[in-house]
């Protein structure tokens, strides 16, 4: 009985401080962030296209390039800023949102359309993988983004 009792307070205990996380509010708080990305990288704001990811974020593009650091990231947008072609339009489409082990695990499709200086258009899909953790002021960040 004893034992019975000291295992019913453990589960007791471990259920009563296991992070919930309310993944519909999670979902439409990743969902509002997605929606501005395009909006972002067409205005050249490249503070607001990386404000959801954390200070030590890795960011891996599709090309294989890995940057360390939010800072790091905005840098490289306002670089690519600088070389004169133009978001004209994309979006990103969340496939699936899942929790696991404190963090969220998101990943779905994403498509960019741009235009060179030249005048070229071209679009670029590509899959991705986000990691998301919550910060202690209560947001959710990205901690890890791969495209491939």
């Amino acid at each position: 009985m004893r034992r019975f009792l000291v295992i019913s307070f453990l589960i007791f205990f471990a259920a009563a401080h296991a992070k919930a996380y309310d993944l519909g509010a999670a979902a439409k708080f990743i969902d509002g962030v997605n929606a501005d990305w395009i909006p972002a990288l067409q205005a050249h704001d490249a503070d607001r296209a990386v404000r959801a990811m954390a200070d030590d974020v890795v960011f891996v593009t599709a090309k294989g390039r890995v940057m360390s650091g939010r800072a790091t990231v905005a840098d490289a947008l306002r670089k690519r800023f600088g070389m004169g072609s133009e978001i004209t339009g994309g979006f990103i489409h969340r496939r699936s949102l899942a929790e696991a082990n404190g963090v969220l695990i998101e990943w779905g499709d994403a498509e960019m359309a741009s235009r060179t200086v030249a005048g070229k258009m071209t679009t670029t899909n590509q899959t991705y993988l986000t990691i998301w953790r919550l910060s202690q002021t209560g947001e959710w960040q990205i901690v890890r983004n791969l495209n491939f």
